[in-house]
């Protein structure tokens, strides 16, 4: 049997965990917090106004790919009624362009049969990301829209927000995060919690978010329970597994690079010395080559 080292948990930045947590109707207080502080709103105004729908594509056909989302959601508050699309993504390859049509698909369902496209029901989807989506945009929080090449918004139908939860943890650590607004703030501790695997560091983080004390309370009783379930823990382990996997592989590549790039200098007659501060090889490696 799986069992997790004395004093962890399954971080809620794995899906399967974020759904069990926050994708119910039976709980819903959980995702109503979670969206007062994304929407910056108060737990008053949104209490009643969140529903939790059915987080699957309908297949085309016999060869269409299955398409289970995180956690579906609508909302109606006085920014109108809006479809939401929660998703925690661990692995940019696969989940970016995927999210995208994701998004995409949400927008055009929207419309009901009959109704003129001035009724179509405008699509958020929030991406809380374990990595960068654009080096270059150094911002924690980014919104995406559609926009021309003079960078106006189109339209508002589709918003595509990314949260990058590992700068959100690191802003928590380090104190920056009192550099941001108060509304950002709150928003950068919830992403920072999601990526607590210490149970002590989880709660002495969602002690700073903006939730109520129930539903704090709440939060780290399932968290400790589903931290416990079997059926959990053996795909929270094969997860690490994968994740390991994929480190491991990333690595032999950098490594096989190096190595190539040490063979080429040594065809070009550069001294091993310098081989080895370029590559950073050491030099009995390179002797070896």
């Amino acid at each position: 049997m799986v069992k997790l080292p004395e004093g962890e948990i399954i971080p809620l930045k794995e899906d399967f965990l974020f759904k069990k947590v926050f994708g119910s109707n039976e709980n819903i207080e959980r995702l109503e917090e979670l969206l007062s502080i994304y929407f910056n709103v108060s737990k008053e105004e949104i209490k009643g106004k969140v529903k939790v729908i059915n987080g699957e594509f309908r297949k085309e056909n016999k060869t269409s790919k299955e398409q289970k989302l995180d956690v579906i959601a609508d909302i109606t508050l006085n920014i109108g009624y809006k479809i939401l699309d929660i998703e925690m993504n661990l692995d940019k390859k696969s989940t970016l362009y995927r999210n995208v049509l994701y998004a995409s698909r949400l927008l055009g369902e929207s419309l009901k049969v009959k109704e003129d496209y001035t009724h179509i029901r405008p699509v958020i989807q929030i991406n809380f990301d374990n990595y960068e989506i654009n080096e270059k945009n150094k911002r924690i929080i980014k919104k995406c829209y559609i926009k021309d090449e003079t960078n106006t918004i189109i339209t508002t139908a589709l918003e595509i927000d990314h949260i990058n939860i590992e700068k959100c943890k690191n802003a928590w650590y380090n104190e920056d995060i009192k550099k941001y607004e108060k509304n950002e703030q709150d928003l950068i501790k919830l992403g920072a919690l999601f990526t607590m695997v210490k149970l002590e560091e989880f709660k002495s983080c969602l002690k700073e978010v903006n939730m109520s004390k129930e539903v704090k309370e709440d939060i780290i009783e399932a968290v400790e329970e589903y931290s416990l379930d079997e059926d959990l823990l053996n795909l929270y382990d094969k997860e690490k597994i994968i994740e390991s996997d994929k480190i491991l592989a990333k690595e032999e590549g950098i490594k096989e690079e190096k190595i190539n790039i040490a063979k080429n200098a040594i065809t070009n007659g550069i001294d091993i010395e310098t081989i080895s501060k370029i590559t950073g090889l050491s030099i009995e490696e390179i002797n070896n080559l």
